[in-house]
């Protein structure tokens, strides 16, 4: 009767193992899968409890598919935890160990809860693997189980281990040890009462050891925790309102059941046929397979028996006939049982012969049943229990003995490496002692080139603005000459005044070059920065406004585009001015006649960024790497044969990092040139 109880138990709260995944303090993890899940599994559930398993598989596969991919690792092993329940319930253990498979699987996905379901998944192959009469694997899945709660220090999963421990003593018909079992997992239980998995389990040890004292031939004892079992049950329709009240009706005609089982010891008959009827009138009106109304109804058809009612007897007796003929698989011990009756019924009509042919089949079907059990009621349990700790304790001891000796071998070889780099540092200390000595000799002449470089280079500079000073005057003199002259062209013939325009023309190209020579050298004192707050906006209009000249003596046109709000940066303000005018000089230079010119200033993060754009004959690429070098190869000619010396965009450069900025370009020949300038920018000025 117990087995039948624990099916039963199993088919209505298997899913609700997963009460599981809220983390309590302590080690005491509980385990829940997500609520659109349960609400799932609480429907699929209740077409299983009806029977109706196809329709069930059907529902949470459809359901499940829908949100596979918000499914976690805790859903997934719900998922195949309902259908191991179905069909270990059903007796395709081989099916369901399938699925307790694919529950260790996810048990081992899900980290610090992993030992907490891996326990759970073991006990469900230790299940199956008992209701295969394979005892060997059962025990070994029940210990290892044992072993990862025990580990976990999880109250909950050792009370799961004596509820399992008390059930296998119970059918190794050693009562008392059973119901010592059962009373441990109960005080285990109370520490996880709130899970509702907990709740319900509580009844049922309450009833498990009320039957194991009808077996001890108590029915006093058993009567008081019979009672204990109902009281708790009715407590739960108050501290559970969500849930349905099919789960606690069940459980009560379960236990009026057995409570009629020790009314009938007390020979009490009349009480304990009431309560035989109440059991199978609730459950009978829940479970269309009636598991537990059939073996009520045969405890039911021993009453009519000793009543000498032959004819409520054989009533009886018939229908449970029915009810096992309409099952796809008949339950053999209900089977065996129902033959032992109809044996007892045809002895009490004096009908022998076809008593005898009952008798048979009884006997073939308790000697099939105890060809399984009997290796298996012989073991004792505790005692195997205790030879696998101690062959765990032996595998531990051997694997800390295998650990000890690799770590041993792990600190020999770390004890050489540490000698080998010992004396490596003492070589490598040894030759850059001896390499400093040269890298210092070394430093120490570098240095002194450096500063013989540095010396020159200043030397070299001092001589461009010298050479530069002393070539500009004479040069600017003999402009001057040239442009007085220009002015009196009325007493000059074409051809003189062409010479005089051409020597004009010359000494400006050549006052352009020594004010090039002077910048470049200048250039290179970043000293000489005379930074302040710039109005980039104001510096902008008025360099475009003086470059127009320039721009319209070849009819084109400067374009330029501000922000609303000024753009403050902190500049030198002259050599800013004077990298716009390189780059606005240069497009007006290589662009054609008529152009337009853009020029343009943004601010984003903080940063300014001026673009001058020019659609004029753009850069050729094999000049684009040189265009920033001083006395550039890439220097041309512009559109209409203005001279360029190859000094403008290096000076540019150079004031622009000095800057903290950056200048680069973007050209294809023979469409233009776009050049950008980036700058550190202050806010607005408002």
């Amino acid at each position: 009767m117990l087995k039948n109880l624990s099916i039963l138990i199993t088919c209505v709260c298997g899913l609700l193992i997963a009460s599981c995944q809220r983390v309590r303090e302590g080690n005491d993890a509980v385990l829940e899968p997500d609520p659109y899940f349960k609400t799932i599994l609480d429907r699929a559930v209740q077409f299983t409890d009806s029977n109706r398993n196809t329709a069930g598989y059907r529902f949470i596969d459809s359901a499940y598919m829908a949100n596979a991919d918000k499914a976690t690792v805790v859903d997934k092993f719900f998922y195949y935890n309902f259908y191991f329940t179905s069909y270990h319930r059903s007796g395709n253990q081989q099916v369901a160990l399938l699925y307790a498979d694919s529950m260790i699987i996810e048990a081992n996905k899900k980290g610090r809860l992993n030992n907490k379901m891996l326990a759970e998944a073991n006990y469900a192959k230790g299940d199956a693997y008992f209701a295969m009469y394979q005892y060997e694997e059962a025990y070994y899945y029940t210990y290892l189980a044992k072993t990862q709660v025990r580990h976990n220090v999880d109250s909950c999963g050792i009370s799961d281990y004596n509820y399992r421990l008390g059930m296998i003593l119970y059918k190794q018909v050693r009562y008392a040890e059973a119901a010592k079992s059962f009373k441990e997992s109960y005080s285990q239980s109370n520490v996880c009462r709130d899970v509702f998995l907990y709740f319900y389990r509580r009844q049922e040890l309450l009833d498990n050891i009320g039957i194991c004292y009808i077996k001890l031939k108590k029915p006093d004892s058993a009567l008081h925790y019979f009672q204990l079992a109902v009281k708790h049950v009715e407590s739960g329709v108050n501290n559970y309102p969500e849930k349905s009240h099919t789960v606690f009706q069940i459980a009560t005609g379960v236990i009026y059941g057995n409570m009629g089982d020790a009314y009938r010891d007390l020979k009490q008959l009349d009480s304990a046929e009431a309560l035989y009827k109440r059991s199978i009138h609730i459950n009978s009106s829940i479970y269309s397979d009636f598991t537990d109304a059939q073996f009520t109804r045969i405890k039911l058809t021993k009453i009519y028996l000793d009543k000498n009612d032959l004819q409520q007897a054989r009533q009886l007796l018939d229908y449970i006939d029915t009810i096992q003929s309409k099952k796809p698989n008949r339950d053999a011990n209900v089977d065996r049982q129902w033959n032992n009756l109809m044996w007892q019924y045809y002895e009490a009509r004096h009908e022998p012969a076809i008593a005898f042919s009952f008798l048979k089949n009884y006997t073939q079907l308790k000697d099939s049943l105890n060809s399984f059990t009997q290796s298996f009621i012989q073991t004792d349990v505790s005692e195997r229990f205790k030879n696998m700790d101690k062959e765990y304790e032996l595998l531990l001891l051997e694997k800390n003995n295998n650990l000890t000796q690799n770590y041993l071998v792990l600190a020999v070889m770390a004890a050489i490496l540490v000698l080998v780099i010992l004396i490596q540092m003492l070589a490598n200390w040894r030759k850059s002692k001896k390499n400093v000595s040269v890298l210092t000799s070394l430093n120490n002449h570098i240095k002194s080139q450096k500063q013989t470089l540095e010396h020159t280079n200043n030397e070299k500079d001092r001589i461009l603005r010298v050479v530069a000073h002393d070539v500009r005057n004479p040069i600017t003199a003999i402009s001057a000459l040239s442009e007085f002259l220009q002015l009196d062209a009325t007493n000059l013939t074409a051809e003189q005044l062409e010479y005089i325009t051409l020597i004009n023309e010359a000494c400006n190209n050549a006052l352009t070059l020594t004010k090039e020579i002077l910048d470049a050298a200048n250039s290179k004192e970043t000293d000489l920065l005379t930074k302040e707050w710039v109005d980039i906006n104001t510096l902008l209009n008025n360099s475009i406004s003086l470059l127009r000249f320039k721009a319209a003596d070849k009819g084109q046109e400067l374009k330029l585009t501000l922000p609303e709000e000024s753009i403050a940066i902190y500049a030198d303000k002259e050599k800013i001015w004077r990298v716009i005018n390189n780059l606005v000089v240069n497009a007006v230079k290589f662009s054609n006649h008529l152009d337009v010119i853009e020029i343009s200033a943004s601010k984003k993060d903080e940063v300014l960024t001026i673009a001058v754009k020019d659609n004029g004959i753009g850069i050729p690429d094999k000049y684009k790497d040189k265009v920033f070098e001083m006395f550039t190869e890439a220097k041309r000619s512009g559109t209409a044969g203005e001279k360029s010396f190859g000094l403008g965009l290096s000076i540019s450069q150079k004031i622009i990092r000095d800057h903290g900025g950056v200048i680069i370009f973007d050209s294809t020949e023979g469409k233009g040139t776009t050049f950008f300038i980036t700058l550190p920018a202050n806010k607005p000025i408002i």
